[in-house]
């Protein structure tokens, strides 16, 4: 509504005026941080005496006018902190190349120099984007993988090498059965020598213990693994390696083995006084005794004595 620049004390706020000629002309805009939208308007081209136009930090969109490199009096042009998009005019380029425009575009993303530049930035990000996304991806998975990798190495090769040293036990001890002066036994002769397990002494673990006999008549408890035990031939060579190092009075002492086949079997001399669970039975029924005859005996007293 009416004229920006005149009268003179009248003029538009962020106006700049010419008042040499006749008639006023408009040099200088300032509309920074104006909360203007949308596309900068080419009628911006009508302002051919303009030498500065600030159109920063607003919320402009769309492409460049290419008017605007035909102003001819124009010198600064600030479009800084806008979403504007697209090629720079090639005329205000050339322009700022030869010096004679202050050209200001940073902080829009999306403009770029050129035409070329702009189509050649755009597939460059798209490919840069699709390619970093399974990159973030495989550096966040490589490490995860590699470790469970690694978890995997050392199980194999902990079981391998378990396997191996168990392997050559039962090996060796097949070769050199327990490398031992006791006596070997076949699952036949076991049979034999408990009468085809006829007298069940206890059971525990490992299996069943049976009484039997030898050739020459010596009593001996026969101890038999059983299918269902979780026990195999590792805890039936562990055993047997702690029998033969520990010797003591106190202690059956081991016969004979039997290692035929699948058929574990150990022999120990036989305790005719029972097991020590037995033992300790009787014990407490003796000492049960002693106290009721020790009672007694106390009360014969009293009674003497009240005579």
């Amino acid at each position: 509504m009416g004229d920006p620049c005149s009268p003179k004390e009248y003029a538009w706020d962020g106006l700049k005026c010419s008042y040499d000629l006749n008639s006023p002309r408009i040099t200088d805009v300032n509309l920074s941080a104006s909360a203007l939208t949308g596309p900068i308007s080419s009628s911006f081209a009508k302002l051919t005496a303009i030498k500065y136009l600030d159109l920063s930090y607003n919320n402009l969109t769309g492409s460049l006018p290419d008017v605007l490199g035909n102003l001819p009096s124009l010198q600064v042009l600030n479009l800084a902190g806008n979403n504007l998009s697209g090629p720079i005019p090639a005329s205000l380029l050339k322009r700022s190349q030869q010096g004679l425009l202050i050209l200001r575009t940073e902080g829009n993303q999306n403009l770029c120099a050129s035409g070329n530049s702009c189509e050649i930035k755009t597939d460059t990000e798209s490919k840069k984007k699709k390619i970093a996304t399974p990159i973030i991806v495989i550096i966040c998975l490589v490490p995860v993988v590699l470790f469970l990798v690694a978890i995997f190495i050392f199980c194999r090769m902990r079981k391998s090498k378990e396997k191996e040293r168990l392997s050559n036990l039962v090996k060796g001890h097949q070769d050199n059965p327990l490398q031992l002066d006791n006596r070997q036994f076949t699952y036949t002769e076991v049979l034999r020598i408990t009468n085809n397990f006829e007298r069940t002494l206890g059971k525990g673990g490992f299996g069943t213990v049976y009484h039997g006999y030898l050739e020459d008549g010596t009593q001996v408890a026969v101890k038999t693994r059983s299918q269902s035990s979780s026990q195999g031939t590792k805890e039936f060579l562990a055993e047997v390696q702690h029998l033969i190092r520990i010797h003591h009075k106190s202690l059956v002492s081991l016969v004979g083995y039997c290692m035929d086949g699948d058929h574990l079997a150990l022999v120990y001399e036989y305790m005719s006084q029972g097991t020590l669970l037995d033992y300790i039975r009787g014990y407490e029924s003796c000492i049960s005794l002693l106290n009721l005859h020790s009672e007694i005996g106390i009360s014969h007293i009293r009674f003497l004595m009240l005579l």
